[in-house]
């Protein structure tokens, strides 16, 4: 079974999530997407994210109509911060006939260098990379990169954090679920 890893803090999930992940697992070579939500990811202050368990459940409720998309808690299990190369170990011994691959935005590209044992992780594993604004297909130069067909969605879970301080609305832009939570327990 050949599963595609979205990793990321989901801080919150949001539908560019959702739409990527789509375009993602209708690829034929692909079974299934897990979503694997990082409880803290090193590159990002732990004060700015939301509750831990909060992001892995909306993202748990978000996906639930599609049997298509999982939600892997395998780093709540980890040592924080969290590392790509640690849990994509850690899933290979609990899953070993399984084949993973990993999720990026193209903008992480000129970043992959600087995550831990890259050189590892980049000729074990595919990588799919999914289109952002300004990017140029020109570092895709890697027989384990695979660029992804799908919408460039400019949508980020900085853009709705601003949107809920300023008490403004995220309807559309994040599944119901996650509207719900928003306006049950921060818009009070």
């Amino acid at each position: 079974m050949h599963i595609v890893l979205y990793f990321g803090s989901f801080n919150p999930i949001h539908t560019g999530h959702l739409i990527i992940a789509s375009a993602v697992v209708e690829r034929e070579e692909v079974d299934a997407l897990w979503f694997v939500v990082s409880p803290h990811n090193p590159f990002k202050n732990e004060q700015d994210l939301w509750d831990e368990q909060v992001r892995l459940e909306l993202v748990k409720k978000s996906i639930s109509d599609d049997s298509r998309l999982s939600c892997c808690e395998i780093e709540y299990t980890l040592p924080k911060p969290s590392y790509t190369i640690d849990t994509l170990e850690a899933l290979k011994k609990r899953f070993p006939t399984y084949t993973f691959s990993i999720l990026i935005g193209s903008d992480n590209i000129e970043k992959l260098h600087q995550w831990k044992d890259f050189d590892q992780l980049i000729s074990n594993h595919h990588i799919y990379v999914y289109p952002r604004l300004n990017f140029s297909a020109e570092s895709l130069k890697h027989p384990h990169i695979i660029a992804v067909e799908a919408p460039i969605v400019e949508l980020s879970a900085t853009y709705i954090r601003q949107l809920i301080q300023e008490k403004k609305s995220v309807k559309y832009i994040v599944p119901p679920v996650v509207e719900e939570y928003i306006q049950t327990h921060l818009y009070i």
